[in-house]
Formats: C-alpha cells, sequence, structure tokens
C-alpha cells in the first residue's frame, strides 16, 4: 500500500514525539526520590543552619552581659570602698587634730599653771623667810635691851615661821617625789586619835588669832597601820585650809570615827563654801578656785592629801554648799595595802 508522503511525514513525527514522551517519562520516574529527598535534605539543612545560627546568636548575647555587668559590680564595689576609706581617712585625720588641739591646750594651761605655781611659791617662801630675817635682826640688835617676856615671844615667832618654811619646802619636796614616783609609805602601828589631836594643837594658835574655835570629836579606835607623817600633814592641810578659809568667830570641827572598812576623818568650817562646778576639780593640782583667791597658797596642799590617802589604799572627798561650809573627808582601811609602795606618778 502506498501511503502519501505527507501522511507518512506525519505518522513519523507522532511517532517520533511518543517515542519522547516515553523517554522523558522514564527519566523522570528514575530521577524523583533522590530529586525528593536532595530538596527535603538541603531545606532541612538549611533550616537547621539559621537556627543553629540563631541559636548561638540568642546565646552571646547573654554570655557576653554577665562578666560585663560583673565587672560593672566590681567596679562601683572598688568606687564605694574608695570613697569609705576617704570618709574614714577624714575622719581620723579630724580625729587627730582635735586631739592635737586638746593636748596644745593642756600644755598652754599646764604651762600657765606652772608659772602661777613658781610666782606663789616664791612668795611663799618668801613670806616667812622675810619674817625670819626680821625677827632675827630684832633679836641680835635688841637682844639685851628688851624684856626675858619680849625675847620669849619673839622667839617663838621666829619658830612659827620656821615651820612654816618647813612645811611649804615639804610640800614641794613631796610634789617632787610624787611627780617623779618615788614617793614610798612608811607605815606601822599608829594610835590615829593622838596624831590627829597633835595636828590640832599644832593649828590651834593661828585658829585663835583669827578668832575660831575647834571642836574635836575623836573616838579612840585603837592602833591603825598608817604612815604618820603622811597622815599628819594630810591632817595638818585640811585644818590649814579651813582656817584660811573660815571667817573670823566661825567653828571648825574635826571628827574621828570608825568607818566600815577603817577610819574616817573630817574637817567641817563654817567658810564661805565651794560652788558645785569646782567642787570636781578642787583636789587637781595648782587648783585655785574663786574661793580660794582670798589667800595664796601653792594650790599644793588638797593635792597631797587626795595622793597620801590614795597611797593608803584610801578615799578622799569633799561636801560643800556656797554659803554653808565645807566638809573635807577622808577614809582609810585599817592597814594600807602594801606596807612600802611606790606610788606612781601617773595615778596620783
Amino acid at each position: 500500500m502506498n501511503l502519501p508522503a505527507d501522511m507518512l511525514l506525519a505518522v513519523i513525527l507522532a511517532a517520533a514525539v511518543l517515542v519522547g514522551l516515553g523517554l522523558f517519562l522514564a527519566l523522570r520516574h528514575r530521577r524523583r526520590p533522590a530529586g525528593r529527598a536532595r530538596p527535603g535534605g538541603t531545606a532541612g539543612s538549611e533550616s537547621a543552619r539559621p537556627g543553629r545560627t540563631a541559636e548561638s546568636e540568642s546565646a552571646r548575647p547573654g554570655r557576653t552581659a554577665e562578666p560585663e555587668r560583673a565587672a560593672r559590680e566590681d567596679d562601683e564595689s572598688r568606687d564605694a570602698a574608695r570613697e569609705c576609706e576617704e570618709v574614714e581617712r577624714e575622719r581620723r585625720s579630724d580625729s587627730r587634730v582635735q586631739v592635737l588641739e586638746r593636748a596644745n591646750r593642756e600644755l598652754i594651761e599646764h604651762h600657765r599653771q606652772s608659772e602661777i605655781f613658781l610666782a606663789t611659791a616664791t612668795h611663799e617662801l618668801r613670806t616667812p623667810l622675810s619674817g625670819i630675817v626680821s625677827y632675827a635682826e630684832v633679836l641680835a640688835e635688841y637682844y639685851d635691851t628688851i624684856s626675858d617676856d619680849e625675847r620669849r615671844s619673839l622667839c617663838q615667832a621666829l619658830h612659827q615661821q620656821c615651820k612654816a618654811m618647813m612645811g611649804l619646802v615639804d610640800e614641794l619636796f613631796d610634789f617632787a617625789r610624787l611627780q617623779s614616783g618615788r614617793l614610798t609609805l612608811e607605815a606601822e602601828p599608829i594610835r590615829v586619835s593622838e596624831l590627829v589631836a597633835s595636828a590640832c594643837d599644832v593649828v590651834q594658835l593661828a585658829a585663835a588669832e583669827r578668832g575660831l574655835r575647834i571642836e574635836r570629836q575623836l573616838a579612840d579606835l585603837g592602833p591603825v597601820v598608817l604612815d604618820p607623817t603622811k597622815i599628819r600633814q594630810c591632817v595638818l592641810n585640811l585644818l590649814s585650809n579651813a582656817v584660811k578659809f573660815t571667817e573670823p568667830g566661825g567653828v571648825i570641827s574635826v571628827r574621828l570615827g570608825a568607818a566600815a572598812e577603817g577610819i574616817e576623818v573630817a574637817v567641817t568650817d563654817t567658810g564661805p563654801g565651794i560652788r558645785p562646778d569646782e567642787v570636781g576639780q578642787i583636789f587637781e593640782i595648782f587648783h585655785s578656785g574663786p574661793a580660794r583667791r582670798g589667800a595664796k597658797s601653792l594650790g599644793l596642799g588638797l593635792y597631797l592629801v587626795k595622793s597620801f590617802v590614795d597611797l593608803h589604799g584610801g578615799k578622799v572627798w569633799v561636801e560643800s554648799q556656797p554659803g554653808h561650809g565645807s566638809t573635807f573627808a577622808f577614809a582609810l582601811p585599817w592597814s594600807p595595802p602594801r606596807a612600802s609602795l611606790a606610788l606612781d606618778a601617773d595615778a596620783a
């Protein structure tokens, strides 16, 4: 059978199209598994990679912020510590300045008191010395022309001036030993009533000259272990103080009695009294308050009383009201802590 040429060509083209289509479908069927896995794997890896990157990116700022915050806190702590140190340094500096200023004021006051003490000591020593020289000159010039009574009176006055000067010298000597820490006790059993009575006898004449009366209430307590020289000096200083500051016609009372753990000696006067703000300073060295300016003194009498009483392990005090007199008293144990003891100058 003879087919036309154009029909034959169409058949050949159709067959070629069918063969080509078959080959295309076959190739497509073979590539699908690999093609499906590759896009999926690629997508998964690509999706995983951004996830890991995002995760790492989100983790990095947190890990970086923690060291920065810790460093910031350390800096703040160091700054606060430096500020505290500066405040403490300034406080210590101010404290040192205050201490130095206080020490400077104390030195100035001590220097002033020392100058007053030296001037007063010179005056006090000059007074009895001038009396001694005057009485000695009168005796030397008029000895043969005056009566025995006049000579006796001059000798008594000369003796009183010598005793006064000796008392001042003793105070200065005791003060020097106190300051050097070389003052010691020489204790022995003593009848204190006799010791106090002898001190009253010493000031009796001076009290009579001022029109003062001394009343005694002395209990016989038996022997007491103490340093008789120093305790007698304590009583003398208190009595002399009372005589000096009691107005003429006044009364001075001396009392000796038993205390809770020893003995007690009290001297009461009818003088002007002491202001409350002065009572706490009355036993200090060189103290000279307003109530004591009427008469010159070394300012050592009451200081020595306190020092001697402290040396015996006792205590001393004063009770006073302005215008109603004063009572100076001290208490001693039956025996001192040690029979012989060096007194520390700082404790005094």
